[in-house]
């Protein structure tokens, strides 16, 4: 938690030698940060609905349409936000707080979050080709353009059309 709230800590932990007034940079930070807070907020809420189905079938529509993890995409947005949101006021060796950003992005994305999730959902969805269609047309974690992939290779490096072998 240390290194996450690093902006907040060092901005609230030294004076401000004048109160500056709100500026463009502020606005585009709180802006980054409410963006964040609402697209993790909307795909916890989307993770929700689509588990209380019980339907035992990955995620694939609203914001995990365009994303395998848009809650951690919003995560990683919020953290940015409160950086740029902070920035205005850091002096010097204060603007080390820029590890809190890539940390929570570098944790979410290489080390807790998404390894462990894809992990899971690789063996759990191993025979599904649509899953396989689903995690090569679908960005991993930041919201974008759905991919045109309809066939996939295998993965154990043989080249092979899974789907043209499995008749789908």
């Amino acid at each position: 938690m240390i290194l996450c709230g690093l902006p907040v800590f060092t901005i609230n932990s030294y004076p401000l030698p004048s109160p500056k007034p709100l500026d463009f940079v502020d606005y585009i930070g709180w802006a980054i940060w409410v963006l964040g807070f609402g697209i993790e907020v909307v795909a916890d809420n989307q993770k929700a609905r689509f588990a209380a189905k019980k339907t035992g079938t990955y995620i694939d529509e609203g914001l995990w349409y365009y994303s395998r993890h848009p809650n951690y995409f919003g995560e990683i947005l919020l953290w940015i936000g409160i950086f740029v949101g902070s920035s205005r006021e850091l002096v010097d060796a204060q603007w080390a707080v820029v590890v809190s950003p890539i940390f929570i992005w570098f944790l979410l994305t290489k080390v807790s979050g998404v390894p462990l999730l894809e992990k899971k959902s690789d063996v759990k969805f191993a025979g599904d080709n649509g899953y396989l269609l689903y995690k090569k047309n679908t960005a991993e974690v930041m919201l974008w353009f759905k991919g045109t992939a309809t066939e996939f290779e295998d993965v154990s490096g043989g080249g092979e059309n899974l789907l043209a072998s499995t008749g789908k």
